[in-house]
């Protein structure tokens, strides 16, 4: 069985035979991930320089990535299958699939800087955590109780609102406390 037909197997197509594919059906985005590309549970599955060929030509098969990407941020899921890279005998920069592994695994998506990952394991934070009631350091009243964290939202963009000290510090009554010294019985700070 070849790719092409490894991948229709699985339910997917697309336009462009060289990265991504995607099955609206089963709402589930698969990506090929290379032997050379793969370290302790995550792979690179695109980088941004891979937009343009050697030859400076815009390569279709990322700007369809890139759209099949987006997908993940409408609830569709990432899998990706293992190929093994072989260097083509006219230009070893080009990669070429000398062999692929028949099954798709689910993964995570991961973007840092210019390269797409796709971990084994998802973040490390819930769907959703709650916050509980607290005091923050330097805050005088509560914080917030809840913050969702939606798979695929960075936790770069998580936002929580805090108290600004200065919005409660005429709020609370002035503490004064006894202390005792060799010159005087009590003082206040």
């Amino acid at each position: 069985m070849n790719r092409k037909q490894f991948i229709q197997s699985q339910g997917a197509t697309c336009k462009n035979w060289n990265w991504s594919f995607i099955s609206h059906d089963c709402h589930i985005v698969i990506f090929g991930a290379w032997d050379t590309e793969r370290e302790q549970g995550c792979a690179v599955i695109l980088r941004e320089k891979w937009d343009f060929s050697a030859k400076k030509k815009r390569l279709p098969g990322y700007t369809q990535a890139i759209e099949h990407l987006g997908y993940l941020n409408e609830g569709y899921e990432l899998y990706t299958f293992n190929m093994f890279r072989s260097p083509k005998p006219d230009n070893p920069d080009v990669a070429a699939i000398k062999g692929f592994e028949h099954r798709i695994e689910k993964r995570y998506l991961r973007k840092e800087g210019r390269f797409w990952y796709a971990d084994t394991v998802g973040h490390a934070y819930p769907d959703e955590f709650t916050v509980p009631e607290q005091y923050t350091e330097g805050a005088l009243k509560p914080m917030p109780t809840k913050e969702v964290l939606k798979p695929g939202k960075p936790v770069s963009d998580i936002t929580v609102p805090y108290a600004r000290a200065a919005d409660s510090i005429s709020k609370k009554p002035t503490e004064t406390w006894a202390r005792t010294s060799p010159t005087s019985t009590t003082s206040t700070p």
